[in-house]
């Protein structure tokens, strides 16, 4: 069956309608999408890439089968990427894969038999909830890493995760109350984010607004229609913003604008200007849907986003200038307990999921939030090492490569970066998409993004 962006978008706006009313069918649609990715796969040998349009497609509908309390085990997401990925790479017929990248995984299995502890209930659940989001990640990159993409496929990929992410966004519309009911503060707002975690639902309509930044800056052909395109990016800010979770409006626009900047000072990157443009109209749009829903919210989510405190009996202001620790929700003192737990056993770490358990020892009760103090602390100097791999492959996508290769490959790094700051690796997410950042991409709009020359156009050609 011929693929229809428009008809599969309205299809899952239509399935989030349903969603809304009838929750207990999300278990159906996220063991069913699996299962159906999973024998495209084998039947195909992953000749057309359904082990990763299925796990992109996976990593959409995560957060939303969270939301839905569907009767599936919370790290689906992970567990069901992973096994489409690897199953794809079992059946495919290729060459070359780069499986050295699976000595960063071992860096952190040591840390595993720190506990005190070593039943194989909690062997398990360290795996799958500490270090899934590890093993992930670095089976993305084995997976991705020397792949040919060209900008065309990644426009599929795109949309295998945005139709998702739409369902979600028709979710949130339905499941919200009326915003004159909400009392807004200058926290997270569990209200406006279907009743589940603000912090993972910003997280991925942010990501849902980088794909369509990222196909908009570029000027590329419409994901679905000019017009739907535009619509979706703005329901996606105007939900990004009412979670009044910081971390996914913010990390989309952060991670865009270092993508950006790696274009705008490559070599052979056509359309400088126009790009220039589209980036500050970009810009302005957000800055005008910022001000109408701060006005809907009682300039609350400008205090919010400027990191300010309002007494929630009185509704009036408890500080007048920016604080650190009240504008990052606690996390600068996770991070001084992580430190000094580094410092403490500076080694090996103090073990997988054992921070948690002995941050009130050091004075702050809460479970980490930002990975890569986590990594130091529960993995000492091993954790640092894949911490600085992290940064090493991020930095030398920015630097090289065509000037499509840095802007989406960055973009998608940087964001992965970010994100992993504010909210560890709960997501599916931050594996599949650093991995994603791997790829070598042939740029098939060579004509229209790139001044190279025919000669340059043709060996690029048949090098892919």
């Amino acid at each position: 069956m011929k693929h229809r962006p428009v008809f599969w978008l309205l299809l899952h706006l239509l399935a989030g309608v349903v969603l809304a009313n009838m929750r207990s069918l999300s278990t159906f649609w996220g063991a069913g999408a699996f299962f159906y990715f999973l024998i495209k796969t084998l039947q195909t040998r992953n000749r057309t890439g359904w082990a990763h349009f299925g796990a992109a497609y996976i990593i959409g509908l995560e957060v939303l089968l969270r939301m839905a309390k569907a009767s599936l085990f919370w790290e689906f997401g992970k567990l069901a990427a992973a096994a489409l990925m690897a199953t794809g790479m079992l059946v495919e017929r290729r060459r070359n894969v780069r499986w050295g990248y699976l000595f960063m995984v071992l860096l952190l299995m040591p840390a595993l038999f720190l506990s005190d502890v070593l039943d194989f209930s909690r062997f398990r659940q360290e795996i799958t909830f500490q270090l899934g989001g590890q093993i992930l990640l670095v089976l993305s990159c084995i997976y991705f890493a020397g792949r040919v993409f060209s900008v065309n496929d990644f426009q599929n990929l795109s949309r295998w995760m945005l139709y998702p992410i739409s369902s979600m966004v028709v979710y949130l519309f339905l499941r919200t109350p009326n915003l004159s009911e909400i009392t807004f503060g200058t926290t997270a707002n569990f209200a406006t984010s279907g009743g589940f975690g603000p912090n993972q639902v910003s997280t991925t309509l942010g990501l849902g607004i980088l794909l369509l930044l990222i196909n908009y800056i570029l000027r590329l052909p419409a994901l679905f229609s000019v017009y739907l395109d535009r619509l979706l990016l703005l329901a996606l800010i105007f939900r990004g913003l009412l979670t009044f979770s910081r971390g996914g409006v913010m990390g989309a626009a952060v991670a865009i604008f270092v993508g950006y900047l790696a274009y705008l000072f490559a070599k052979r990157a056509a359309n400088r200007w126009k790009i220039v443009f589209r980036f500050f109209v970009g810009g302005a749009i957000f800055a005008l849907l910022f001000l109408w829903v701060d006005s809907m919210t009682g300039n609350m989510l400008y205090y919010r986003f400027a990191g300010l405190k309002v007494d929630p009996t009185t509704m009036r202001l408890q500080q007048n200038s920016f604080d650190l620790e009240s504008a990052s929700s606690g996390r600068t003192k996770i991070i001084e307990t992580d430190l000094e737990m580094w410092l403490d056993h500076f080694f090996l770490g103090v073990g997988v999921g054992i921070s948690n358990e002995l941050r009130p020892l050091y004075g702050y009760r809460n479970i980490s939030h930002t990975e890569p103090t986590r990594l130091l602390a529960e993995h000492g100097l091993l954790g640092l090492f894949f911490l600085l791999w992290l940064l090493y492959e991020t930095i030398k996508r920015g630097l090289s490569g065509s000037p499509i290769r840095r802007l989406i490959s960055f973009t998608l790094m940087a964001l992965v970066l970010f994100t992993m700051l504010h909210s560890a690796t709960r997501l599916a997410m931050t594996g599949f998409l650093f991995g994603l950042g791997m790829i070598n991409w042939y740029n098939s709009y060579a004509h229209t993004l790139h001044r190279q020359s025919p000669f340059h156009q043709r060996q690029l050609s048949l090098r892919s």
